[in-house]
């Protein structure tokens, strides 16, 4: 009985050494072993916008204020988007600083061929896109003169905030 018992220890020790051999050495033991890992991020929508000129100054002569506007003038507006966006121009005041309150509707702005239209204090739409990488727009501005009301004087009109939304 002491023989079997030996011949069935060996086998049972020959079966463990030959099942730990392919657990160890076969693909299926490999891929216990392995891991897999993925990437994943989110892209948020992108409106920026950057303006060439933080101020400028206009000095209209007797012809534009007997005429009843300046001069075209322009800022130019870069865009960078991944998205549809709608440039609004606004200002921050009803009034400019100065002699006579002139309104701030005196100011007249197109983008890029558009109409020209008032300013407001409310936001202006002045034109819209889609997905644009640094894109340049011209924003072209004029002043509205009253021969009448405009007396002479300096005026200053403080703040014109440019915002870029969705549709």
């Amino acid at each position: 009985m002491r023989h079997a018992c030996n011949r069935i220890t060996v086998v049972l020790v020959q079966f463990i050494i030959a099942s730990t051999f392919l657990l160890v050495f076969t693909d299926s033991a490999y891929a216990d072993s392995e891991f897999e890992s993925s990437f994943s991020f989110i892209i948020t929508e992108v409106r920026s916008l950057t303006l060439d000129s933080e101020g400028s100054v206009i000095t209209p002569d007797a012809t534009a204020v007997l005429t009843g506007w300046t001069e075209e003038h322009a800022w130019e507006v870069t865009i960078h988007a991944n998205i549809e966006w709608v440039l609004s121009i606004r200002g921050t005041d009803g009034v400019w600083e100065g002699p006579w309150p002139k309104p701030v509707g005196d100011i007249y702005v197109a983008c890029d061929g558009g109409e020209y239209v008032p300013l407001d204090i409310e936001p202006v739409e002045v034109c819209m896109g889609g997905p644009v990488d640094n894109e340049l727009y011209p924003i072209r501005f004029r002043i509205a003169f009253d021969p009448l009301k405009d007396i002479p004087g300096d005026y200053y009109y403080n703040y014109i905030v440019f915002e870029i939304e969705s549709p």
